[in-house]
């Protein structure tokens, strides 16, 4: 390990991998469109500065602080899933570095054994809420699924559209995908489930990442981490680089350089020529091939034999201390919200076509809304004629549907923040029709202070319809 550390690697021990991955998958998520750049630019300097002078705990630490700064005070609350996981794992995880480090430290592998398993814990949470808020019959139904949606996609980027795929092919997508994520992260409690269950994940997120959601996939790859027993890091260990001639690199260096040079092109070529998703096709590429490299001598140790059978993790233990269950009650709290009449995004429901609003819900076993409370949902703006400038994004387009008026009120202030004047809108409220040529200058809401839910809560657009009608986040 010494040697490696002469030669300027990152020794791949599970501590330094899993920070390592962690840091990165922010940063990846970070240059996926350059939203915040200057962020971005200071991150990615960060990323750099860390690497040169070692990945430790206290600088992890620091890291953690500033991202989790960045995402609750820049992007939240109107943050997607995977950076609300991110969030949650964080502030965890920064937690747990200042009580270990208060109670003496110890090695970096020490910290692993004690606080890692409730990381574990909070991707089981996430998966199988994922796959939860999916058993309803929106998304269930192949006629207007998000899972069939998606699938249409996949093989419009494969050119496969065109061949005969029967229908029970898209009658079969949606189970097949609440099986995955209810079931499968279910599955990671069990030890000897892990490993296919990883395995197949991965094969799923792989196909994301080639579809834009590399940022989710470089997260869940970074927690993927967490989840590998100790026998298989020291096969990371004995083979750690990448070797052609006299020439080699660190396979997790070659990991962290690669996913970061290619967000740094992307930033470099939507500067010049403006954003084009079809070049986050180069970087989900990117973070595939660095993956199977990064992770070829644990598969080869496993495919060969040569290593232990894979026992798998606890996702708990004895020595997690008893505070850690916070932060998996916490995720349970905030993966319910839509059940409970709060958020309808964010909560871990990714495209779900999950309905909440109303007296009922799509949802199979909570189609009543037993345990509805709050009536934030039901609080709506419904718009009948609005500009179209009012936003880019197909999934906002808000004519002919409605909003939730803590929801309206946000997109008001932010049209303001952008500059968009002459926005006309004619939309219904409490039973009263308003009519006007500028939303933003005659704000119904103008002089009234922004609401803690405004601050902390984050709503979909509703389809009037009664039913989702179009995939949303």
């Amino acid at each position: 390990m010494a040697n490696e550390q002469k030669r300027g690697r990152l020794p791949p021990t599970q501590f330094n991998v899993f920070a390592a991955l962690y840091m990165c998958a922010f940063v990846i998520d970070l240059t996926e469109d350059w939203d915040f750049p200057v962020s971005a630019a200071l991150f990615l300097c960060a990323g750099v500065a860390i690497r040169m002078r070692g990945v430790t705990p206290r600088t992890f630490a620091a890291f953690l602080a500033l991202s989790a700064t960045q995402v609750l005070f820049l992007q939240f609350p109107d943050a997607g899933n995977h950076n609300n996981l991110y969030l949650f794992a964080s502030l965890y995880l920064l937690i747990a570095l200042a009580v270990w480090e208060a109670g003496g430290g110890g090695s970096p592998e020490s910290f692993v054994e004690r606080y890692l398993p409730p990381v574990r814990l909070l991707l089981v949470l996430v998966y199988s809420f994922a796959g939860f808020h999916k058993l309803n019959h929106a998304f269930l139904d192949a006629d207007g699924s998000c899972g069939v949606d998606f699938v249409h996609g996949l093989l419009a980027l494969l050119r496969l559209s065109s061949l005969p795929w029967p229908q029970a092919f898209f009658l079969a997508v949606p189970f097949v995908v609440v099986a995955w994520e209810l079931l499968g992260g279910l599955s990671l409690l069990v030890r000897r489930l892990q490993l296919p269950m990883l395995v197949f994940s991965w094969s799923i997120h792989a196909v994301l990442a080639m579809m834009v959601f590399f940022d989710f996939s470089s997260m869940a790859f970074a927690l993927y981490a967490a989840f590998v027993p100790g026998p298989y890091w020291r096969l990371l260990q004995e083979d750690p680089a990448l070797r052609v001639g006299k020439w080699s690199i660190g396979r997790l260096d070659l990991y962290l350089v690669a996913n970061a040079g290619i967000g740094i092109l992307a930033g470099g070529y939507f500067a010049l020529y403006g954003y084009d998703q079809s070049f986050h096709q180069l970087q989900g590429l990117t973070l595939n091939a660095t993956v199977l490299l990064l992770v070829w001598p644990l598969a080869r140790g496993w495919l060969t034999r040569s290593a232990p059978p894979w026992g798998g993790v606890p996702v708990w233990s004895r020595a997690v201390p008893r505070w850690c269950v916070i932060f998996p009650l916490l995720v349970v709290a905030w993966a319910m919200q839509p059940y409970l009449g709060l958020r309808t995004t964010g909560a871990f429901t990714m495209f779900s076509d999950l309905r909440t609003e109303g007296l009922r819900s799509n949802h199979l076993l909570l189609g009543s809304n037993p345990i509805k409370i709050w009536g934030f949902q039901e609080d709506r703006v419904e718009v009948l004629e609005i500009d179209p400038r009012h936003t880019s994004n197909p999934r906002n387009r808000l004519q002919g549907h409605s909003l939730p008026v803590v929801e309206f009120r946000k997109w008001i202030l932010d049209w303001e923040d952008e500059g968009k004047e002459g926005l006309s809108a004619v939309f219904v409220h409490d039973g009263v029709e308003y009519r006007t040529d500028d939303i933003v200058a005659d704000n119904p809401w103008r002089g009234e202070p922004v609401t803690f839910a405004m601050r902390v809560l984050d709503f979909r657009v509703v389809d009037t319809s009664g039913t989702t009608g179009i995939c949303r986040w």
